[in-house]
């Protein structure tokens, strides 16, 4: 799809990369389609569950974005974008509307919950697991979440860490626990 086709959409591609509120609300007043994108720039919704944005998810959804609407380049979600970088509140909405928390990602086979994980994001991991996600899932190299969480802990337990480094392997193994107590055990 070429920009000159669907009017409005850098303007609104923009607006959600910036956060800007209220100049999402004036384009999608002005009638700008709430799924605009090329093939060069995901939707403004994976934009604004890229950053973590609430409040332009929900208005976009509301103007009717497509919830599980995927990128072009790696084939990912807003609700995967969304896990990855750790916004519970974005997950929490996407979910919330209907978003599937087992899509994969067109690229490495991961899902919201391989992406949580592997970013050691403990609180988006246990929202997925509450909303369905399969802990069972492996990704294209065959690793389930718990997989990855057992390797973040042997690997941040085997080595000196640094007080900042604490952190990390409390979430690994909070993240470890919670699949564990979900039932996956592969």
């Amino acid at each position: 799809m070429h920009d000159e086709d669907q009017p409005g959409l850098d303007a609104l591609l923009m607006a959600a990369v910036r956060s800007d509120v209220r100049a999402v609300t004036e384009l999608l007043a002005e009638g700008v389609d709430a799924n605009a994108h090329n093939d060069v720039t995901p939707s403004a919704l994976y934009r604004a569950a890229e950053n973590g944005c609430v409040e332009i998810a929900q208005l976009l959804l509301d103007a009717g974005a497509e919830v599980d609407a995927r990128e072009s380049m790696f084939g990912d979600t807003p609700l995967t974008k969304g896990a990855s970088n750790g916004h519970v509140e974005v997950v929490e909405l996407l979910l919330a509307r209907g978003a599937d928390p087992n899509a994969r990602d067109t690229w490495a086979k991961q899902t919201a919950l391989h992406q949580a994980v592997g970013n050691l994001h403990s609180a988006v991991v246990r929202v997925l697991l509450e909303h369905g996600a399969d802990a069972s899932l492996d990704d294209g190299e065959g690793a389930t979440p718990l997989r990855q969480a057992t390797e973040w802990v042997h690997t941040l337990s085997s080595r000196h860490l640094e007080p900042d480094d604490v952190p990390f392997l409390e979430r690994a193994r909070e993240i470890e626990r919670l699949l564990r107590e979900h039932g996956d055990v592969s």
